[in-house]
């Protein structure tokens, strides 16, 4: 799961789900937790890291791809950004990783107001893991969870 290299460009069948994200966004109204499927399965992750990178941007046109924190997203190295993926290919999340999950979410962010995790691809996680991360998301942090 890599970003795009272009945090700027939007796929057409993105943009109503775009605009929905920005309306919400800009209206302070984004939940703690934001699943991510059906039609916008077409570059899922290359979407929810546009996503991330919208809320660590400060930019007035968001994410402007050119500020610190875009830019940081774009290589993979935002310090607020977590990213919980199987340990190998084709293996599963397990309760170990979301367990880790715990304790990272929890700390104040470096650069930013919040945290993003992007849990990539949710349906690999185990009967436990998805029940750890249940406990997360029903005592929630101020951190936005994308998954």
């Amino acid at each position: 799961m890599t970003p795009p290299s272009d945090l700027t460009q939007l796929l057409p069948s993105h943009r109503p789900f775009w605009h929905r994200f920005e309306e919400v966004h800009h209206k302070q109204r984004l939940g703690h937790a934001i699943l991510l499927i059906g039609a916008l399965h077409a570059n899922l992750a290359e979407f929810a890291y546009r996503m991330s990178a919208a809320l660590f941007c400060k930019q007035k046109t968001i994410p402007c791809g050119q500020c610190r924190s875009c830019q940081l997203v774009t290589i993979n190295e935002h310090p607020d950004l977590t990213r919980l993926l199987p340990e190998k290919l084709g293996g599963v999340i397990k309760i170990e990783q979301v367990r880790l999950l715990q304790s990272i979410i929890f700390i104040s962010p470096q650069l930013g107001e919040n945290r993003v995790v992007l849990i990539c691809p949710a349906e690999k996680m185990n009967g436990a893991a998805a029940n750890a991360l249940l406990k997360i998301l029903e005592e929630p942090p101020l951190t936005p969870i994308l998954y």
